[in-house]
């Protein structure tokens, strides 16, 4: 027993060595360039779940973001379209059974002096969701992760779009 728990160790042990020498990196860690830092997200309420989330992402991509206006070096500037849910499928007594939910945003950067980084470029998620049997607290815990998801993947959009157009 004792010699099969020290090979898996092992093993274990050379896997997580291969992966830090081969420079394996996070999906979605890009970098942006230096000069953007320190970087100042506008048009957001502070407390706002879509804030936080993209606060979380630009942090973790190691750009570093200040609440202060006056002391950036770049401002993104972030218009919330909101949110649609629109009913796709309905079952024989007419009841909704699945939804399309659109979470829509428009984003720009610019510097300190005003000067366009970035044009306005519009960002989206789309997701489907089946409600079909899925009443009270499990519908709703259900819809609230696939909330989480799509800010998630739209603020991973938005750094995308971010390194695409500054490259």
């Amino acid at each position: 027993m004792r010699n099969v728990i020290n090979k898996r160790l092992l093993l274990l042990s050379m896997l997580i060595l291969l992966l830090s020498g081969c420079g394996f990196h996070l999906r979605n860690a890009q970098p942006l360039p230096e000069h953007l830092n320190p970087l100042y997200i506008q048009g957001l309420e502070q407390y706002d779940q879509l804030n936080r989330t993209l606060r979380d992402t630009f942090l973790s991509a190691d750009v570093r973001l200040i609440r202060n206006k006056s002391e950036a070096a770049s401002i993104l500037t972030v218009r919330d379209h909101g949110q649609s849910r629109q009913v796709t499928t309905v079952d024989s007594r007419g009841k909704a059974t699945e939804y399309t939910l659109t979470r829509k945003l428009t984003v720009k950067l610019t510097n300190r002096d005003g000067k366009v980084l970035m044009d306005e470029r519009t960002v989206g998620v789309q997701r489907d969701w089946i409600d079909v049997g899925k009443d009270g607290l499990a519908g709703r815990v259900e819809e609230s992760q696939l909330q989480q998801n799509m800010r998630r993947d739209l603020s991973l959009s938005i750094l995308r779009v971010l390194g695409y157009a500054l490259q």
